[in-house]
């Protein structure tokens, strides 16, 4: 691989940035990579975003490091060989095949004092649910039923049986990865939470933890079970662990967990009410980040949202962690209570004085109109306010919206 040749980031998207520090070892980025036409044009991270066929035309010969979350990965990997781009230029390629599969079962695993699940993909409105199984008395034979659990599903949807994912939006036919390991590892520990949001379902946003809760909390051996991932070679060099479920910051067992993922790039979910010293310093690192879902853009609305007078207390949090250079995302989760005007201009506003290069924008999964008109043209705005202020915007939820609704957004998107 040529370290001398020009260096472009494929994606503008939430990893565009702390990728972009894991990159500039093989040289200086020079451009973004992105398919979404409404980006190309515009510079953020200080570069500008264009198709992949304009950075042929502009750099020829140039290496390309894929920023996209890794499932996604092996499938961008095939799309840039099929373009042309030789397979020494893509710094992060790795070997894939191709069949009918899907991406969170090949990639992902979700662990709480429950269980192990398989992906959090909201299906029920199809009567599915999740590829789950319960621990056992040992985290050994937990590890291993899970492994064959999965192996099981994986060949027969290859083979098109019938299971539990059948019906899935998820199952396509697409790159995965030759060597079949975790990439994304998401932990749920039970925690308490200060909030109350409106469109959360979780069992302590609205109550407070029963006994039996808090003593599985305090009892549940994690060092066994991630063990025994590492000890069966399940977890790839990369692998990203996520950390979510009430509020990490004030949970249980905080720094045992955070012991046991230290060697690991982190993925935070807070709410961003307690500034946290370790988890600034663990996010700072290059291919780590927390989530700090805001919602809105006034304090008035901040309230009748998370149910808590916090809003300037999470912003000047913010500003402090990216002070400390934690790489953050601000998330925006719309619904009617804050898909106006003056929250959006406000939600901007706090990231570009908190110096926040991504933001995250979401639907409220609980309602039964996940992605009316409305709530699609106050997305496109939102997305388009960012990205001319020089701000990343990804789109989450993508795979819950049918094909017209998707269209939809990019139709909002093409008339601002």
């Amino acid at each position: 691989m040529d370290g001398k040749l020009p260096l472009a980031l494929y994606g503008a998207g939430q990893r565009a940035a702390t990728e972009k520090k894991i990159a500039k070892k093989h040289g200086i980025p020079v451009c973004i990579i992105d398919a979404d036409k409404s980006k190309q044009g515009f510079t953020v991270l200080g570069l500008p975003i264009v198709s992949l066929e304009r950075a042929k035309e502009t750099y020829k010969d140039f290496n390309i490091h894929v920023t996209l979350e890794q499932r996604k990965r092996a499938e961008i990997s095939e799309y840039l060989l099929e373009a042309g781009i030789a397979k020494d230029r893509i710094l992060n390629y790795e070997e894939f095949e191709k069949y009918p599969g899907c991406p969170y079962l090949e990639t992902e695993l979700h662990i709480d004092e429950q269980g192990l699940h398989q992906c959090c993909v909201f299906r029920d409105g199809k009567g599915l649910s999740s590829p789950s199984m319960g621990h056992k008395q040992k985290a050994e034979d937990t590890i291993e039923e899970w492994m064959d659990m999965r192996e099981k599903l994986i060949g027969e949807i290859k083979e098109g049986k019938a299971n539990i994912c059948t019906g899935c939006d998820m199952i396509k036919k697409r790159a995965y990865p030759s060597e079949r390991k975790i990439r994304t590892l998401g932990l749920i520990p039970t925690s308490p939470c200060q909030l109350s949001c409106i469109y959360c379902n979780a069992i302590n946003a609205k109550r407070p933890l029963g006994e039996g809760q808090k003593q599985l909390a305090r009892e549940f051996d994690w060092r066994r079970i991630i063990d025994c991932l590492l000890k069966r070679g399940m977890m790839a060099a990369d692998t990203l662990v996520g950390i979510a479920g009430g509020e990490p910051t004030i949970m249980p067992r905080k720094d045992e967990l955070l012991d046991l993922i230290n060697d690991f790039r982190l993925n935070l979910a807070t709410n961003g009410i307690v500034f946290d010293d370790r988890f600034a310093m663990m996010t700072a690192r290059p291919g780590s980040m927390a989530v700090i879902s805001v919602d809105a853009g006034t304090r008035e609305t901040y309230r009748r949202i998370k149910g808590m007078d916090a809003f300037e207390i999470v912003c000047g949090n913010i500003k402090k962690y990216r002070e400390r250079g934690a790489n953050i995302t601000m998330k925006y989760i719309f619904m009617p209570e804050n898909s106006n005007e003056t929250d959006m201009d406000g939600f901007i506003s706090q990231a570009l004085d908190a110096g926040v290069d991504n933001i995250q924008c979401s639907v409220d999964f609980n309602r039964k109109a996940l992605l009316d008109e409305q709530t699609a043209g106050a997305i496109a705005r939102m997305m388009d306010k960012a990205i001319s202020h020089g701000i990343l915007p990804s789109l989450i939820g993508d795979i819950l919206l049918n094909a017209d609704e998707i269209s939809m957004v990019n139709v909002n998107r093409e008339r601002h």
